[in-house]
């Protein structure tokens, strides 16, 4: 899905907050060092929602000077770190699912 500034809508992360949303919610006490982790990781996922929104307004409003192919890789370079996080989240929070379910595998 295409947006502005030329941004593409990073699906791979999509579903990662989606698989952290699940696993999150069959686990609600993983422990406070798991969420605070997730808490930090939540902040930046709405920091880069925030930044793509105001990108978007920029460009609509013709203030981007030039500069979407910048805005468009700072923003694809914000969704591979959070990739990263999130993947490792989920790498701690899924073997817990493996333990307590054993049809999980």
């Amino acid at each position: 899905m295409s947006r502005s500034v030329d941004y593409e809508v990073d699906v791979q992360l999509s579903e990662l907050i989606e698989r952290l949303r699940v696993g999150l919610e069959r686990h609600p006490t993983a422990g406070a060092a798991l969420a605070a982790e997730v808490e930090q990781a939540m902040a930046l996922l709405t920091a880069r929602n925030q930044r793509r929104r105001v990108l978007q307004r920029m460009q609509a409003q013709g203030l981007m000077d030039g500069r979407p192919e910048q805005a468009r890789l700072d923003l694809e370079a914000q969704d591979a770190q959070l990739r990263e996080r999130l993947s490792g989240l989920l790498a701690r929070l899924e073997p817990r699912s493996a333990d307590e379910d054993p049809q999980a595998s």
